[in-house]
């Protein structure tokens, strides 16, 4: 059995099933995919052809030097425990998950640049992002899956010291389900859950708005801490200003004088800092209505959207001088269309697509707003994704995937780290479970 079908649990789930296993998968939505359709869809790998084919040299030691520098960061705000073994497996299988994405039909076309982070290009974006329902659908589907949509799994249940099925809620309605053997929890991680938040966050934190569909509410922490499960990294739960990478690709920030301030696709914490030390710390991002239109599920998700039809409109929006305004946007055209690949101003490497500059209306404002990142708390779990217990031990027939671990998202501020991670391990959770998984039932 598999509880959430993000890309983690789609992951577990589809590799259970290739080994023969007879899977069941819960999912409280009514819909497959999880955090997958909605993200930006960037993915680190390490050492694959595709980056081959580019000259491009990469190396599991890389991968963990890269690691380690942002865990370095992080635990300047955070307690952070790391599972360095578990992070090079999680490097070493990407190849894997690139093959098992090419056979689902996804498309990785762009390598994206992260300097300041990824010291060797490695994050490639998909091409769509729809295929994390799509795809896996398919494929599960062909190996004989059966998936509960709207079906919420809230109590773990022991036999013998064995997980051997959970307590599910649909419609209402309390049900028991059975796993001979083999459980695997993937339910994402907690950030849609303010009362719980508020455990780990001070409270003008834990109210703040989130990244991720609504059902990230913590339920694998839950009924796994309620047995014993050691839960590590909880207060990890990084500030960042809320908007996706992809649109950010496609706007510039600016502050109530009208000018640009830092790198707008350059590392989270970076992004918060620069903001909050603007004037009365308001700041605003931009882009023209061509951009918003490509980016619209994007957009759909900020807080505060506006719309001018011109420069000075956006310029009474935002409250800054207009011939301010003016000249930092033609700046940004001018340097889009020079055909540099280093923005001079701020030191930007991230560019918008075709490097289209910001040139037809409507024109887009979008107020810069602080809220709770992916969390990175969760389970600590064995090499084989097994879940351990407050005292290091195994959980008979336990294992977890994707955002509910909270052993290598430590280092999730990389970037194409969440997602990568929940594929990359989920691949070895549904193996590690299928070892003994024969069938599930409903009772």
């Amino acid at each position: 059995m598999v509880v959430g079908a993000g890309p983690g649990g789609l992951a577990a789930a589809l590799e259970a099933a290739s080994a023969g296993a007879s899977v069941l998968l819960l999912e409280a939505r009514d819909e497959i995919g999880g955090n997958g359709p909605l993200s930006t869809g960037y993915l680190a790998m390490v050492d694959i052809q595709a980056q081959r084919d580019l000259g491009i040299e990469d190396s599991l030691d890389q991968w963990l030097e890269d690691a380690m520098l942002e865990v370095e960061r992080a635990r300047a705000d955070f307690g952070i425990y790391f599972d360095e073994p578990l992070w090079l497996q999680l490097g070493a299988n990407t190849r894997r998950v690139n093959d098992m994405l090419g056979r689902l039909g996804f498309r990785l076309d762009r390598l994206i640049p992260r300097p300041l982070q990824h010291t060797v290009p490695r994050m490639w974006a998909v091409a769509d992002t729809s295929a994390f329902e799509r795809g896996f659908r398919v494929a599960l589907r062909e190996l004989g899956v059966k998936t509960l949509l709207r079906t919420r799994a809230r109590r773990l249940t022991v036999a013998g010291g064995r997980i051997v099925g959970v307590e599910a809620e649909t419609a209402g309605n309390l049900m028991t389900i059975e796993a001979r053997q083999g459980v695997v929890l993937a339910s994402g991680g907690f950030q849609a859950n303010h009362e719980y938040r508020e455990r780990y966050q001070p409270r003008h934190m834990a109210v703040t708005p989130y990244h991720g569909v609504d059902t990230c509410r913590g339920d694998a922490q839950v009924m796994a801490s309620a047995i014993g499960a050691d839960l590590i990294n909880m207060t990890a739960i990084p500030p960042l200003v809320m908007i996706s990478s992809g649109l950010a690709e496609v706007c510039i920030a600016v502050n109530r004088d009208g000018k640009r301030f830092h790198d707008e696709c350059g590392p989270y914490t970076d992004r918060v800092q620069s903001m909050l030390a603007q004037p009365e710390r308001l700041a605003y991002y931009i882009c023209d209505g061509p951009a918003a239109k490509t980016k619209e599920r994007f957009v759909a998700h900020m807080e505060d959207v506006r719309t001018a039809p011109n420069v000075e409109g956006m310029a009474s929006l935002i409250g800054c001088d207009s011939a301010n305004l003016r000249a930092t946007i033609d700046r940004w055209n001018a340097f889009l269309e020079a055909g540099s690949d280093r923005d001079p101003e701020t030191g930007r490497v991230v560019l918008p697509e075709g490097r289209l500059g910001i040139l037809e209306p409507p024109f887009h404002v979008m107020k810069m707003i602080v809220g709770a990142n992916f969390t990175c708390g969760g389970l600590r779990t064995g090499l084989d994704m097994g879940v351990l217990d407050v005292y290091g031990r195994p959980i008979s027939g336990l294992f977890a995937a994707g955002d509910c671990v909270g052993s290598v998202n430590a280092a999730a501020g990389l970037g194409g780290i969440h997602i990568m991670g929940a594929l990359s391990l989920g691949m070895i959770a549904g193996r590690s479970a299928a070892e003994s998984v024969a069938a599930a039932t409903v009772a």
